[in-house]
């Protein structure tokens, strides 16, 4: 019984603010759904609020783009991306062939953060839009976004072996 009286005090006030953070999203329901339409809106509202407590808004709508960016900066698709070397404040740079190095890899400062941005190659728009892909995790994602949104998976094709694209879509 405690725990209907909280749900009845606590979601009215929260509710709203869910609400807030989420897209507009129209539910259709025709008076011919009768009985069904109480129903169906309990459902929606339900899985709105599901949503929004269980989700990460910083991957919000980009659930193969997190997988990919797993992949680039944390060894796979279901790890969570890191803008950072784990303990340090140091960005994550990526790593190249060689030869020479032991491992076979060495670190280069080319591709960086949670998406491994080019930051040679991005240069002239980082600039223009004035982010800064290297310490901030969200101008990092940000940017990812961006380009993701443009050209899908392409600028990480590179990494496809880690992930595949047919695991989810845009």
């Amino acid at each position: 019984m405690k725990r209907n009286v909280f749900a009845l005090l606590f979601l009215p006030a929260v509710f709203p603010l869910f609400l807030a953070r989420l897209p507009a999203r129209a539910i259709e329901i025709t008076p011919s759904d009768g009985p069904s339409y109480r129903a169906q809106v309990g459902t929606r509202i339900t899985q709105i609020l599901a949503i929004a407590v269980l989700s990460d808004p910083t991957w919000a709508n980009y659930p193969l783009l997190k997988r990919i960016c797993g992949t680039e900066s944390n060894d796979g698709p279901d790890s969570e991306p890191l803008q950072f070397d784990p303990g340090t404040d140091n960005p994550r740079w990526g790593w190249e062939a060689s030869s020479t190095a032991p491992g076979g890899k060495v670190r280069v400062q080319r591709d960086v953060g949670a998406c491994q941005i080019n930051i040679k190659a991005h240069a002239d728009e980082l600039a223009a839009l004035h982010l800064d892909v290297i310490h901030s995790l969200a101008d990092n994602v940000a940017y990812a976004k961006l380009l993701f949104d443009r050209e899908g998976w392409e600028p990480w094709q590179a990494s496809k072996t880690g992930w595949d694209p047919k695991d989810l879509v845009h």
